[in-house]
């Protein structure tokens, strides 16, 4: 019994020992230390850069500050459009067509050499057939009356419109009444104009030829050297012109013409890939802008005409000339022949030109009754 015990003890003894051995075998584990998850807190982001400002090109026949009512209003659009986009528009004047000529406006407008530009309907003999209805010689009351109803026969008939599809057209402008303006020969009667050469645009140009002169069409910006140089001698403008494109120094004499005043349609154009460069509400604050400028502009170059004579009368030796009655009557009577033309000219075009005429000769009897706006830069 006791040998049995004791075998049982050191069975018992090497078991212990073997299970200790195998425990010390392998050497402990330790578990790395934890470290903390980085944190997914997103960093501070900054604003994304606000777009840069986007800077229009406007090319203009304006001088400059001499001829105060287109200047005024250029320099109004300028800042009002600034204020309008915050900033995000920026409109640089080029007066005196410092980017393009006159009769190179449309396309420079239409190849991005310009981005807005004024230029004149009766500059493109032949180019807006429809539109020149604007300029046909039936004596107009005011400018504001002409340039709203150019407007409204601009947008009534789609035929007109298809004639500036290349642009996208802003606003018409029209000057006021016309006068010729003359610098060795006074005109007192229309026969004393006869062998003369006058500057003229498309539409005043039946009017030069009704006198008996000879109709040179060229730009208004060209005309003071053409008149300097004895290339012309004179031109058809209004006389609120005179000051700003210096033809008080060239020109001694006016002669009334108002009777059949046709006018230069002016045409603010813009080139329509500069437009949709604009965010759509700055679009609508150049759209808004420009129908502001519309009416204004008109009535403050009512006033201007007015000035422009008076200015003149008051340097030595000018003179302004009236005709008579039955000059007045000889003129209307001439100028039938180049409206009745202008109208078959439409009807061979398919276009209902008698009805379209009147319609705008309606127009500008319905402005000349209407209540004229203030210009917001005025004072």
């Amino acid at each position: 019994m006791k040998k049995l015990f004791a075998i049982v003890v050191v069975v018992i003894v090497a078991c212990a020992l073997i299970v200790a051995g195998c425990s010390s075998a392998a050497p402990a584990t330790t578990a790395p230390p934890k470290t903390a998850a980085p944190s997914t807190t997103a960093a501070p982001t900054s604003a994304p850069p606000a777009p840069a400002a986007i800077t229009l090109n406007f090319n203009t026949q304006t001088p400059g500050p001499g001829q105060k009512a287109n200047y005024d209003t250029d320099e109004w659009i300028v800042k009002e459009m600034a204020a309008r986009t915050s900033g995000r528009v920026k409109i640089q004047m080029f007066y005196n067509n410092g980017l393009a000529s006159g009769t190179d406006g449309i396309n420079a407008t239409i190849n991005g050499v310009t981005d807005i530009n004024e230029t004149v309907v009766g500059y493109y003999a032949g180019q807006f057939p429809l539109m020149s209805a604007a300029e046909l010689p039936v004596g107009y009351p005011s400018s504001f009356a002409i340039a709203n109803a150019a407007n409204d026969y601009f947008n009534k008939y789609p035929q007109v419109q298809a004639e500036f599809s290349k642009v996208k057209l802003l606003y018409f402008a029209a000057p006021p009444a016309f006068v010729v303006g003359t610098s060795k020969v006074e005109i007192k009667t229309n026969t004393d104009a006869k062998g003369l050469t006058i500057r003229t645009h498309a539409g005043s140009k039946p009017i030069a030829e009704a006198l008996g002169a000879t109709a040179k069409i060229a730009p208004i910006t060209e005309t003071y050297e053409m008149i300097s140089k004895g290339t012309v001698d004179g031109l058809i403008v209004a006389p609120e012109a005179f000051h700003g494109f210096k033809f008080d120094e060239v020109c001694k004499y006016m002669y009334d013409v108002s009777s059949v005043t046709s006018t230069s349609c002016s045409i603010i154009i813009m080139n329509k890939d500069s437009l949709a460069k604009l965010q759509p509400q700055d679009q609508q604050a150049l759209v808004d802008v420009m129908k502001i400028a519309l009416g204004a502009r008109a009535v403050e170059w009512d006033k201007e005409n007015t000035t422009g004579r008076d200015n003149f009368l008051k340097l030595p030796g000018r003179t302004f000339n009236t005709p008579s009655a039955a000059d007045v009557a000889a003129l209307k009577a001439a100028m039938k022949a180049p409206i009745d033309a202008w109208v078959q000219k439409a009807n061979e075009k398919g276009a209902p030109g008698a009805e379209m005429l009147q319609y705008l000769q309606d127009r500008i009897t319905y402005w000349s009754t209407q209540p004229l706006p203030t210009a917001p830069w005025v004072k």
